[in-house]
């Protein structure tokens, strides 16, 4: 399993949610996920983040917030 799968999983487990992978015909894979939170709880979460954080866009916030994660701010 990849870095990224290894991320995602653990957000979602967090996150109350659960994820899955179907194999492609020929080869691959689709990997798949749900969170077990509200579409308003999400916007409530993204609103707060970016106000604390005082930037003007989501992925901004993400960067500083993936940033801190990797060393143990968060």
């Amino acid at each position: 399993m990849g870095l990224g799968l290894s991320i995602r999983r653990a957000i979602v487990v967090v996150n109350g949610g659960r994820t899955w992978h179907e194999p492609s015909p020929g080869g691959g894979s689709r990997f798949q996920f749900t969170l077990g939170v509200s579409p308003r709880t999400v916007e409530v979460h993204r609103a707060d983040l970016m106000s604390k954080l005082q930037v003007k866009s989501l992925s901004e916030a993400l960067r500083i917030t993936f940033a801190a994660g990797l060393q143990g701010e968060i």
